[in-house]
């Protein structure tokens, strides 16, 4: 399968992601800041991030990774959104992801995203 990178502060929610991808077959490294985990950015093959929330000041955390990486997918979590959005929708499509996941989520759904992020072209 995949190998994913895992970036989310929240260790309980690290953990249990870690364990959906891990028995869904995927390689995971999962870390609690973007920083350790750049290491870990070209042999992946997909990118799982939390997004800082909106009242944040507006910091682009992919902008180096893309600069790096250009064809590594990505995923956002949010905890600030009422639903998941798909790759075409605006908020995505503005921060070059594949999907944003509203926090929580389901499994299922997290598979999914990974699996049509792994399907987009030009993904590994």
């Amino acid at each position: 399968m995949a190998t994913i990178v895992v970036v989310e502060p929240d260790m309980a929610v690290r953990a249990l992601l870690g364990e959906w991808l891990g028995a869904a077959g995927h390689a995971v490294a999962a870390f609690g800041r973007l920083e350790p985990a750049r290491p870990a950015l070209p042999g992946a093959d997909l990118l799982i991030l939390a997004m800082p929330p909106p009242r944040l000041p507006r910091i682009d955390l992919l902008a180096p990774v893309r600069a790096r990486h250009p064809g590594l997918p990505a995923i956002g979590l949010s905890a600030s959104l009422g639903r998941s959005l798909p790759g075409d929708s605006a908020p995505a499509r503005a921060q070059g992801l594949a999907s944003l996941l509203a926090k929580p989520f389901e499994r299922a759904e997290l598979l999914a995203a990974v699996a049509a992020a792994l399907a987009r072209p030009g993904a590994a």
